[in-house]
């Protein structure tokens, strides 16, 4: 059973790395590969969870210590993020792009560090019903972050500019069904960036583009005031860049 489980670990990962890089890279036809990579995963979360059955204890709890670790780090640099997120009042970039992948890092270590401890004090009959409850849930909120993924549909673009500042923005814009949504931010280094309040006067006839910053037409009035145009805005939004 183990050795079928190890053999059925690698096909499934095998599969999810390939479908993944080909749904990534838009190089897939129709929806059906889509479907195909969202049944590789599930079918993966069951058959590495059930595999952990069989893997010997001293195993299990060198798992358990070095997800503890992780879960350390990664909780002490989150929260060093939000205290200079507090602070200075900047954003993370990494989190205008990538919020559901951060949030991920998070939840599925710690599910199964939980799910670690809780097999820990079973046998083998009940762990195996356990296992079965855990991956449920496991799929659930997987099926659940990934339809929240899909509907953030959201482009990141840099804007960068000479004269008269020398200065790089994020363009930020969300598009759903009913409306789009765009914020302007000031990229203050590598990691963080400043969003601008004049965002909120951003309104679009029907959608304005996304994804193509060159449709809109960049003009600085003076050192400290930036007008946006063009590209569906309904008016021109002016950004007094040192007020906001």
């Amino acid at each position: 059973m183990k050795k079928m489980l190890v053999v059925l670990n690698i096909i499934f990962l095998s599969l999810m790395v390939f479908l993944t890089l080909k749904i990534t890279t838009g190089n897939y036809s129709d929806s059906r590969i889509v479907i195909v990579a969202i049944l590789a995963y599930f079918f993966e979360v069951i058959v590495f969870l059930y595999l952990f059955l069989y893997i010997p204890d001293h195993i299990k709890e060198t798992i358990d210590k070095i997800i503890k670790l992780y879960l350390i780090i990664f909780g002490s640099i989150f929260l060093l993020i939000m205290i200079i997120q507090w602070i200075t009042g900047w954003t993370l970039i990494l989190y205008l792009s990538y919020r559901f992948i951060i949030y991920a890092f998070f939840i599925y270590p710690a599910i199964l560090k939980l799910f670690l401890k809780l097999i820990s004090y079973y046998e083998f009959k009940t762990n195996l019903f356990l296992t079965g409850l855990v991956s449920f849930v496991v799929i659930l909120i997987m099926g659940i972050h990934g339809i929240l993924f899909g509907l953030d549909d959201k482009y990141v673009s840099l804007v960068s500019f000479d004269e008269p500042q020398t200065i790089d923005f994020l363009l930020v814009e969300e598009k759903s069904f009913l409306v789009s949504h765009h914020d302007l931010y000031i990229k203050e280094n590598f990691l963080f960036a400043t969003y601008l309040e004049d965002s909120k006067y951003w309104y679009c006839i029907d959608y304005c583009v996304s994804g193509n910053p060159d449709a809109y037409d960049w003009v600085w009035l003076d050192e400290n005031t930036l007008e946006v145009s063009g590209g569906g805005l309904s008016q021109p939004v002016i950004f007094h860049i040192y007020d906001n």
